[in-house]
């Protein structure tokens, strides 16, 4: 895996682990620890080294385990006092059962990298694997799908310069410029920073513009001009029909229009900011939300709409109810 798409397989896991392990009732510290060991940077990291980060995969492995069983226990106990009926049950065990698969896939494949990096033989990974509980054929089919989702995200931030002419190409031509190391065809490591500064240059502002005007620019393009005008300080000096120009989707645009008119919007630092205009989705989303503390901001209908999951809607309006939604950190799958 080149360098770029080990930032991107990084990015992701830590959107999942922060996404998914929310629901349990851990601490910010044994979240960080669970986190940490699936986020390491292999090549660069010595025999010794990585032989530390496979014992610190095992140990969190083992951790979610016990974590998988105490949030299995906790909703029996609640099912049989009554406190939440049986399709809250249902869909509070799918919720935990999904949180520990992936969490598990996830360190089958550093696993992998770990393993292959201190040129363990493949042999030796799947006995070791199986020993510890982990599947090496799940962390083979995660690590394929991240580089494939790594390779496309690459692509979809690009412009094609098919049929371009002019202006439109010189534009397309400097956008590529920005994003792309010529040298290796891939997504530069600090692309982001390139975009905040075309942003402040009055010349390539134009060209961006024009790009979006035209309909060249892709999602996740478009989000990396949001994240850059929040950045330099651009974004509250726009009117919302020009900042809502450059958000993901509806539902993006509801979220920042509402935190906004709250004035929740302006309590939040740059890097939440940021955040929200680049969501992927409405997991990550709801997970930025509750860690600034905007979430409560938002109204009832607000909230209803992050929540990805139908099954988990009795639950969300049980705890709305009763007052206990606030004192949760995420519940929405």
């Amino acid at each position: 895996m080149s360098d770029t798409q080990r930032v991107m397989l990084q990015n992701n896991q830590q959107q999942i682990v922060n996404d998914e392990l929310k629901m349990w009732s851990l601490t910010g510290n044994q979240r960080k620890k669970a986190m940490a060991a699936l986020n390491n940077d292999v090549a660069n990291m010595s025999h010794r080294q990585r032989n530390t980060a496979l014992a610190d995969l095992r140990t969190q492995s083992d951790n979610m385990r016990n974590e998988y069983a105490k949030q299995e226990n906790s909703l029996k106990r609640q099912l049989k006092a009554g406190t939440i009926n049986q399709n809250e049950y249902a869909a509070g065990m799918r919720a935990n059962k999904k949180t520990l698969q992936d969490y598990v896939d996830k360190a089958s494949a550093e696993y992998i990298r770990l393993a292959r990096a201190n040129g363990q033989s493949t042999s030796r990974i799947k006995e070791d694997m199986q020993a510890e509980g982990l599947s090496y054929s799940a962390g083979m089919k995660q690590l394929d799908k991240l580089a494939k989702n790594a390779e496309k995200n690459s692509k979809s931030i690009a412009v094609s310069l098919d049929s371009l002419k002019g202006k439109t190409k010189d534009a397309a031509k400097m956008w590529n410029d920005l994003v792309f190391d010529p040298k290796t065809g891939k997504v530069r490591t600090n692309a982001q920073e390139e975009v905040n500064k075309a942003v402040n240059s009055k010349d390539q502002w134009n060209q961006i513009k024009l790009l979006k005007k035209e309909g060249k620019l892709s999602t996740n393009a478009q989000q990396m001009v949001a994240a850059a005008l929040i950045e330099n300080g651009k974004w509250d000096s726009m009117n919302w029909k020009e900042q809502k120009a450059w958000l993901k989707d509806g539902f993006s645009e509801t979220i920042v229009q509402a935190l906004e008119k709250s004035g929740e919007w302006n309590n939040l630092d740059l890097q939440t900011k940021e955040a929200i205009v680049k969501a992927k989705g409405k997991q990550e989303m709801a997970d930025i939300l509750l860690e600034s503390g905007a979430w409560n901001s938002l109204s009832l209908k607000q909230q209803e709409a992050v929540i990805t999951n139908k099954a988990t809607k009795p639950i969300y309006e049980a705890l709305q109810s009763s007052g206990q939604w606030n004192n949760l950190t995420l519940v929405c799958y």
